[in-house]
């Protein structure tokens, strides 16, 4: 077949377009995303055997943090009560294979049913993130306050507004920054690092607790 000027000419456009394309995707600049969860909650049970821990998923193209804390809200136990396992003689409820709690009975020694509140009679309290204590430096963060549940008042949310010249939240960041002044670096890479990242919250006695995480993050777009 006999090629004329003209298909010629257009075989040439054709393949200088392709070129073009394939050239401007080899050059094209990847631009960064941008990921911001804002009070998102995860909630959690532990016990003085168990901490309570949940996950949080920090990107592989992690380019640079821009927030990442927490609050917690810590509130006593809740179990509905179904009357197996009560000890008559002694008037307690057990819970197989956990711990021996106190309970209300009724005037005639009846168990009452329901909803119970376990009591989170407890001051030690210790979080880590990726097996990194960090405890101590919250504590130095919000100038020596620290949960406390002793006076079984109820749900209650940690930190507490006790500082005034920032929000009162548990700064992840800011923990990077003193473990880098005080020269703890590998600490500081672990808890920075993009990763799967466990975080656990710690006492010596049974609770509920909701973990709200502020995490914004900027990473590349594949």
């Amino acid at each position: 077949m006999r090629l004329t000027y003209t298909d010629f000419l257009n075989r040439v456009a054709e393949k200088t377009i392709d070129n073009t394309n394939q050239l401007r995707k080899g050059v094209q600049q990847r631009r960064n995303g941008m990921e911001d969860l804002y009070g998102i909650p995860f909630q959690a049970y532990g016990d003085a055997r168990h901490p309570a821990a949940f996950y949080i998923s920090v990107s592989p193209d992690l380019v640079y943090y821009e927030r990442f804390s927490f609050k917690f809200i810590i509130q006593p136990y809740s179990s509905t009560v179904m009357g197996v396992g009560m000890d008559e003689g002694d008037g307690m409820f057990i819970i197989p294979n956990t711990s021996t709690i106190d309970y209300d009975f009724s005037a005639d020694g009846e168990l009452n049913y329901g909803v119970h509140k376990i009591s989170t009679l407890s001051d030690n309290w210790r979080v880590s993130i990726d097996g990194v204590d960090i405890t101590d430096y919250l504590i130095e963060q919000h100038n020596g306050n620290w949960i406390d549940m002793t006076d079984e008042s109820g749900a209650k949310v940690w930190p507490t507004n006790d500082l005034d010249d920032r929000e009162d939240f548990y700064d992840i960041l800011d923990v990077a920054c003193m473990m880098n002044a005080m020269g703890e670096t590998e600490k500081r890479d672990k808890l920075l690092r993009p990763d799967f990242k466990r975080v656990e919250i710690a006492s010596d006695a049974m609770f509920s607790v909701q973990a709200v995480l502020y995490l914004k993050l900027s990473h590349l777009n594949r």
